[in-house]
C-alpha cells in the first residue's frame, strides 16, 4: 500500500514559521486536504468579540445549565485539577464530573471562533447531558429554529455511552450538520480525557509510552519539552561532516552557503501519542479521525524548513 503525506503550515514563537509537515500514513488511495475559508466566516469572526472565557466554570453553572447537563446533583464540589473539572455529588459519591470543551480542548467547528459546550460525563463513562453556552457558529447563532435544534439534539446525548452512535443524527440541525456533528465530538473527546486523569488505571512497572493523555500545546512548547526532536544544521556543519567522512566534492542539489548560514532545520516525533498527534494534526478531532488509518503501527512525522 503506498505512503501518504499529510502536510500543514505551522505558526508558532514570535518569529512565523511556514513549514510542511508530513506524517507516514499508510493507506490505499490519495488523501487531499483542502481547507476552505469562506469571506463570510471571516467578516463573522471580526465582527463578533469572543466573549467566552477559559476559567471560572463554576460562574456558567447556572440553574438553566445544570437542569441540562446534570439536574440530579446535590451538591458541586470546587473547580480543580487538570483537566478542570467540577465534581457532582449524590451524597459522598462522585456522581459526575462537569466540564467546559472550551476550557480542555479548545474546539471549533464551522466558524473560526472556539465555542463553548459545558458538559457531564459519570465515572462509568456516560454523557449526562450537554449545552452549548457559547458559539458565533452561521446558520444557528441567533436563529429562532436552528439553535433550539441544536439544544435538543446536544441535550439528546444523555445517557449515551463514549463514542457511542447519537441518539438524534446530526442534520436534524438544517444546514449545520458540520457544527452539530463537532460539537458533539468535543463533548466525546473531552469526556474521555477528564476520565483517562482521573478514572484508575492499570499500573505499570516499567517505561510506557502514554498514548492517551492530551494537554493542548503550541509548536514551540512541543519542541521544548522533547516531544518533537529538531536538528539545525548550518552549512559549516553539513561542509565539517563531508570532511570527516573524506568526501571532497559533494553532488548537492542545494549548494552549501556561508558557514554561519542554516542549510537544514530538521524536525521529527512519534506521531500516534494524542498530546503529540492531537496538537500537530491541527486538533484532537483530526487526531481522531487519523487513527483508523495506522493500523496499529507507529507513525512518525518529520519536517524541514531553511534553504534545503
Amino acid at each position: 500500500m503506498p505512503a501518504a503525506n499529510w502536510g500543514t503550515s505551522i505558526r508558532g514563537g514570535s518569529k512565523a514559521q511556514r513549514m510542511n509537515v508530513c506524517s507516514l500514513v499508510a493507506f490505499r488511495g490519495k488523501l487531499s486536504l483542502t481547507l476552505l475559508v469562506p469571506l463570510a466566516l471571516i467578516v463573522l469572526a471580526l465582527a463578533s468579540p469572543a466573549l467566552a472565557e477559559k476559567g471560572k466554570l463554576r460562574e456558567r453553572l447556572t440553574p438553566e445549565v445544570m437542569a441540562v447537563v446534570y439536574p440530579g446533583a446535590e451538591r458541586l464540589g470546587p473547580e480543580e485539577g487538570s483537566p478542570p473539572v467540577i465534581a457532582a455529588y449524590k451524597g459522598d459519591r462522585v456522581a459526575a464530573y462537569i466540564f467546559s470543551t472550551l476550557d480542555i480542548v479548545n474546539a471549533r467547528a464551522y466558524s473560526v471562533i472556539p465555542f463553548d459546550v459545558i458538559a457531564g460525563v459519570t465515572p462509568e463513562g456516560r454523557i449526562t447531558g450537554a449545552k452549548a453556552v457559547f458559539h458565533r457558529e452561521p446558520y444557528v447563532y441567533q436563529d429562532p429554529v436552528r439553535q433550539p435544534q441544536l439544544d435538543t439534539f446536544l441535550a439528546a446525548e444523555a445517557g449515551q455511552p463514549l463514542n457511542g452512535p447519537p441518539t438524534i443524527r446530526p442534520d436534524y440541525v438544517a444546514q449545520s450538520t458540520i457544527t452539530a456533528r463537532l460539537m458533539r465530538a468535543a463533548v466525546h473527546d473531552t469526556a474521555r480525557l477528564v476520565l483517562n486523569s482521573r478514572v484508575a488505571r492499570q499500573s505499570v512497572t516499567v517505561p510506557t509510552l502514554d498514548a492517551e493523555r492530551f494537554e493542548l500545546k503550541s509548536w514551540d512548547q512541543l519542541i521544548a519539552d522533547g516531544s518533537v526532536g529538531r536538528l539545525r544544521l548550518t552549512s559549516g556543519d553539513v561542509a565539517a561532516a563531508f570532511a570527516r567522512a573524506g568526501v571532497t566534492d559533494p553532488a548537492l542539489e542545494e549548494p552549501l552557503g556561508r558557514p554561519e548560514n542554516l542549510y537544514i532545520d530538521f524536525y521529527f516525533g512519534l506521531l500516534d501519542p494524542a498530546a503529540i498527534g492531537g496538537n500537530v494534526l491541527g486538533g484532537l478531532r483530526n487526531f481522531e479521525d487519523y487513527r483508523p488509518h495506522s493500523s496499529g503501527r507507529p507513525r512518525l512525522l518529520y519536517g524541514v524548513d531553511g534553504p534545503l
